[in-house]
């Protein structure tokens, strides 16, 4: 879309008005201009350059307008006068050609082609900048800049010719100052609001400018014929409240979007026309005399010139069909959604001393509510007013009046530089030069070095370079046209590529439908295709793309396109969140298992060292190494070729360090402990205690290289019998299932087994045999050596004294396990602290080994070996 202004009056060059003459005459091919010589240009001699001076009539007559026109050539000759043409109304689906005036009897004709140019209006769309919220800072001048001086004033103008708005910082805050500003540029237009006007808010206007309410987007152009171009607003003060900010909304660049997402729409908005309300105060009432569709478009240039929007419909469509009315209303639907969507939207706060200047023509405007008292000033400047000054110092009045005939809504800064260029290469080459015989021979050097120019070019006439210059010009034109073009659908792209990524990422933050892989499917398509002698995408069936998953509403889908999820990451089985409405896959979810197993897992890592067992360094030696060198030395197993053993069990009497010492064993591996009690594994309900097994070891196998300890493993491992209650029944099955994990298809080296018992001799031979708990250790109870060496491990962090004899109290605990041991050191802490003693003496340790032996219980330890 272009940024343009009035349509063009007055007298007309042939290179504004050729594009619009040609087309009637079919196309602007050059070709075709021979009919153009019969029909208009008579008599023409070769060599000739034609100029047609043009002037718009305003006669319409069904949807055409009556163009005059004179042509004449380079030598003054008028050779056409009162030439009559109807132009097409760019409205009417109709086209209309142009009158053939009668041939003068001297005309001469020629076949040499017209050196004709096609100005830059008449082919291309005009340039203008939008700003998206929040990518640039906004366009702004300097309050002293403006009114000091032409520069600061171009600046000013230039921003809202190109942004569409502008700000003003360091105005003085006071309606004067502001009135000098906006005087700046033209004289205030006056509406029905008056010329420059100041209020606050006050209901008995009975008008929403003067409210404190939320205002929609929308243009102060709909209720006059001829709208006011630019609006200031000066916020003067604000007291008492907050809020009111101001939002922008680019209607050029909402256009643009339309016609893009919905060509059909966009064509609605630009050709229905309708009425529009009445607006106005006591006394004063205004409404358009003519209906104008909502994009006005300019006629010759077809680029956007005007948005005419409010917020609110308030005029009656009475002269609308139904379908008409259906169109129209699903058009402006689709075009609110685009100027109320956060991206083209532009908030921001005015400040007193910072005035807002924007295009009514472009800019639709806002005002978020607010609370409170506020004084506004500002006013309106006409479209033409805005424009003549803005030309007048961008071009100068010279170029300007030399230019009449090219007057356009952008005259062409190239031209002019272009001309500014030939002009001084002219005066180069007037200018006279040094030594004739050093500059000849310094041009015959250069020449050899160069390149031969090419034959055409030589022999081609000046008229013909000047042509084929105009030429390549045309086509850099073209390339520079298409340049921006490539750059803008290049923005575009990336805002639709952001924007997508903003909904993959809002789609994976949803609620996911959680389901597992059942298959993964790898599709040979080149075979199936030759098969049915289909053609095929091979981009979209790629092999390993395609996977039946299972949801958890008991859905069995089968998806072409797995998702997000690289396919070489999933496996059947896996547990996987997919969108609820489409099923693709967005990620993968962590392993699901019974909270019962993740309870089993030892969050914090065991502190119990070797140093803390006596008496058990043998047992401790084949601990690590069955269960410590497997997982830490694995190399020296793979050198020997030796099979590390899967676990090892402990048995013998209670309270003999089986459990301390598989702790210290998971904390001198640094592995992951899982801590497992037999009766655990016996559950109410078949299944639950072999699936609480299976569940273990997928834990471990997860957070491998693990440690399962299972304390009490006769709880599920007694030898197998023939019974007829379901209870024995289950924790047989639960038993099996551990022989399999133990030594089954799925076993796993990285996971070893650590079990303890007191009864090794109920437990069933298929958890012995070698290749599942190969290592049995047995843990006796200390000897008398032992006995001192745990007394002294147990009574390291006490206060003792001096004479307390280890060896005697070692005789006197003849049958004590380490638990007991453990006790009569704690029960001596006891008796000493209850005779206020401050280190616990050797009478204490016999007192306590006495209180101990009370308690003891004849028991029957059993058979361990």
């Amino acid at each position: 879309m272009g940024f343009g202004g009035v349509i063009i009056h007055g007298l007309f060059s042939w290179n504004s008005a050729a594009h619009g003459i040609l087309r009637e005459l079919g196309g602007s091919d050059p070709n075709n201009l021979k009919e153009f010589q019969a029909r208009f240009a008579s008599p023409v001699l070769p060599g000739d350059k034609l100029t047609t001076g043009m002037w718009r009539t305003g006669n319409v007559q069904d949807g055409f307008e009556e163009v005059r026109f004179v042509t004449s050539n380079n030598r003054g000759k008028v050779v056409l006068s009162n030439g009559r043409c109807l132009l097409k109304d760019i409205y009417s689906e109709r086209q209309a050609p142009c009158i053939i005036l009668s041939k003068p009897n001297n005309a001469q004709y020629t076949e040499t082609p017209l050196s004709l140019e096609f100005s830059k209006a008449g082919s291309s769309d005009l340039d203008f900048i939008s700003l998206k919220p929040g990518k640039l800072e906004f366009p702004t001048v300097s309050y002293k800049d403006v009114m000091s001086g032409d520069k600061g004033m171009f600046d000013w103008l230039h921003n809202i010719y190109m942004y569409g708005f502008c700000f003003v910082e360091g105005v003085p805050v006071n309606p004067e100052s502001t009135k000098a500003l906006l005087e700046r540029i033209a004289f205030i237009r006056h509406t029905h609001y008056g010329g420059f006007w100041d209020f606050t808010a006050d209901l008995t206007f009975k008008d929403t400018a003067y409210t404190t309410e939320f205002l929609g987007a929308h243009t102060d152009n709909t209720y006059f014929t001829d709208p006011a171009r630019l609006q200031l607003f000066h916020l003067l003060s604000h007291t008492d409240g907050k809020g009111g900010e101001s939002l922008l909304v680019d209607g050029f660049r909402a256009a643009s979007q339309l016609r893009k997402e919905n060509a059909e729409n966009y064509d609605v908005l630009a050709n229905i026309r309708q009425p529009y309300h009445a607006s106005g105060n006591d006394g004063v009432c205004i409404q358009p005399t003519e209906q104008y569709p909502v994009f006005r478009v300019h006629p010759h240039f077809q680029h956007m010139n005007q948005i005419r929007w409010n917020n609110y419909d308030r005029a009656a469509k009475i002269d609308w069909n139904t379908v008409e009315q259906r169109k129209w209303y699903n058009a402006a639907r689709h075009f609110n959604d685009i100027i109320t969507s956060k991206s083209s939207e532009i908030w921001t706060q005015l400040e007193p001393g910072k005035a807002l200047i924007f295009d009514n023509w472009r800019m639709l405007h806002g005002r978020a509510e607010y609370t409170g008292k506020r004084r506004m000033c500002g006013g309106y400047i006409n479209n033409d007013d805005f424009l003549s000054r803005y030309r007048l110092l961008r071009f100068g009045k010279e170029k300007i009046m030399n230019n009449l005939g090219n007057y356009s809504p952008s005259l062409d800064l190239d031209d002019f530089d272009r001309e500014e260029r030939e002009k001084k290469k002219e005066q180069d080459g007037k200018k006279p030069s040094g030594d004739g015989d050093a500059d000849m021979e310094d041009a015959e050097k250069k020449d050899d070095g160069d390149d031969m120019l090419d034959d055409e070019i030589l022999n081609s006439s000046t008229a013909d370079i000047v042509k084929r210059r105009r030429m390549l010009e045309n086509e850099l034109r073209i390339m520079k046209s298409e340049y921006q073009r490539l750059t803008h659908e290049q923005s575009t792209m990336r805002e639709k590529v952001k924007d997508n990524q903003e909904k993959i990422e809002n789609n994976r933050q949803l609620p996911y439908l959680v389901g597992n892989v059942v298959e993964l499917l790898d599709l040979d398509v080149e075979a199936e295709a030759a098969e049915e002698g289909a053609n095929i995408d091979l981009d979209a069936t790629r092999v390993g793309k395609s996977a039946v998953i299972k949801t958890s509403t008991r859905q069995t889908i089968y998806l072409p396109l797995i998702g997000l999820v690289d396919h070489e990451k999933l496996k059947p089985g896996d547990l996987i969140g997919v969108n609820k409405d489409s099923y693709l896959v967005l990620d993968t979810l962590p392993a699901e298992y019974d909270n019962r197993v993740k309870a089993m897992e030892v969050d914090e890592k065991p502190t119990e060292k070797y140093t803390d067992i006596g008496g058990l360094d043998k047992q401790i030696e084949e601990i690590v190494e069955a269960i410590v060198w497997p997982m830490k030395e694995a190399e020296r197993f793979k050198k020997l070729g030796i099979k590390a053993p899967k676990g090892a069990l402990m048995y013998g009497p209670p309270g003999t360090g089986k459990t301390l010492l598989a702790r210290a064993c998971a904390a001198e591996t640094n592995a992951t402990f899982l801590k497992l009690a037999g009766p655990q594994l016996v559950q109410m309900f078949i299944g639950d205690g072999a699936k609480l097994v299976r569940d273990c070891f997928a834990l471990a196998k997860e957070k491998a290289p693990s440690i399962i300890f299972i304390d009490e493993l006769d709880a599920v491992g007694t030898k197998r019998f023939d019974s007829e209650k379901s209870g024995d029944r289950e924790v047989q099955r639960t038993m099996l299932e551990l022989l399999n994990q133990l030594d089954g298809f799925a076993s796993d080296d990285r996971i070893k087994v650590l079990a303890a018992t007191n009864r090794v001799d109920v437990l069933d031979p298929a958890l012995l045999r070698s290749g599942r708990l190969d290592r049995k250790i047995e843990f006796p109870l200390p000897n008398e050596e032992a006995r001192a060496n745990i007394l002294q491990i147990h009574s390291r962090k006490m206060a003792v004294a001096d004479s307390v004899n280890w060896a005697e109290l070692a005789r006197s605990t003849d049958e004590f396990g380490g638990a007991q041991l453990k006790a009569v050191c704690v029960e001596a802490g006891m008796i000493a602290l209850r005779k206020g003693m401050s280190k616990v003496g050797h009478e204490n340790y016999v007192d306590a080994i006495a209180e101990v032996q009370a308690k003891k219980k004849d028991t029957n330890m059993g058979i361990y070996v």
